[in-house]
C-alpha cells in the first residue's frame, strides 16, 4: 500500500466521534475505507489490558472494515509492562491471518500510539535514559514533572529518533503486506505534533493530542 502522512492541527478528545474525525481526514490515503453522507463504516476499537484477542474475538474485528487498539492493548502479556511496540505488530500479525469469509478488502488496522516516556514503550524507556532529549524547564526541572517528562519535540535529536521508531514499527511485515496500516499519534504538546506527522513521510500517520478542547 502507498503510505501517506495525514495530520490534524487541532487538538481532539479521543471518543468515538473524535476516532470517526481522524479517520475521515485519512479517507484520500491509499487503502483507507471510504466516507460518505450513504454509507458510515463500522469499526471497533479495543483495548485489552490483560493479553491478546482470543481466536473468536479477533475474527469478529477482522471482519469490520477497521480495526483500531488502545495504547496499552495487550500490557499485560509478556513481557509485561513493556515492549507495547512489538504487541501491536503481534496482534495485527494474528489478525490479518484470519481470513473472514466474504470479505472484500482487508482490514485496515490502527494503532493508539502514546509519544510520550510511557515505560511500557520501548520508545519511552529509550528517552528516559537519554534526559538530554526530554523536555526541561527554565530551571532545568523535567517537564510536565520528573515521574512524567515529555519528549522535547523541538530537538532535532530527539525528533529524528522518535520518527525512526514510529516508521519502524509501521514497516514490520505481516501476511500480504505490512502489520499496521497507521498510528495515532497522541501528544501532550502541541508544538512539533504536526511537524512528527510530517516526517512519517513513510507511513500513515494520524494526529490527537492532548489535553483536549473539552479540558479547556
Amino acid at each position: 500500500h502507498q503510505r501517506r502522512v495525514r495530520g490534524g492541527s487541532q487538538a481532539m478528545a479521543f471518543s468515538s466521534m473524535a476516532l470517526l474525525v481522524l479517520i475521515s481526514l485519512a479517507a484520500g490515503a491509499a487503502g483507507l475505507p471510504r466516507w460518505s453522507w450513504d454509507h458510515v463504516n463500522v469499526f471497533t476499537h479495543c483495548s485489552n489490558l490483560t493479553g491478546y484477542l482470543n481466536p473468536s474475538a479477533a475474527g469478529i474485528f477482522a471482519s469490520r472494515p477497521i480495526f483500531s487498539m488502545g495504547g496499552y492493548h495487550a500490557q499485560l502479556a509478556s513481557p509485561v509492562n513493556s515492549s507495547q511496540e512489538s504487541k501491536f505488530v503481534e496482534q495485527a500479525r494474528a489478525i490479518r491471518a484470519i481470513a473472514p469469509p466474504g470479505a472484500e478488502a482487508p482490514v485496515t488496522i490502527l494503532a493508539y500510539f502514546v509519544t510520550g516516556t510511557r515505560t511500557n514503550y520501548r520508545t519511552g524507556e529509550w528517552f528516559r535514559a537519554h534526559p538530554d532529549l526530554l523536555l526541561h524547564g527554565s530551571n532545568g526541572s523535567l517537564l510536565p514533572s520528573p515521574s512524567n517528562p515529555n519528549i522535547d519535540l523541538g530537538n532535532p535529536d530527539a525528533m529524528s529518533q522518535l520518527v525512526s521508531r514510529i516508521q519502524e514499527m509501521l514497516e514490520q511485515p505481516a501476511d500480504g503486506g505490512q502489520a499496521l496500516d497507521g498510528l495515532f499519534l497522541d501528544g501532550q504538546q502541541r508544538a512539533g505534533m504536526d511537524q512528527l506527522a510530517s516526517e512519517c513521510n513513510a507511513s500513515t500517520c494520524l494526529l490527537y493530542t492532548s489535553p483536549s478542547p473539552r479540558d479547556s
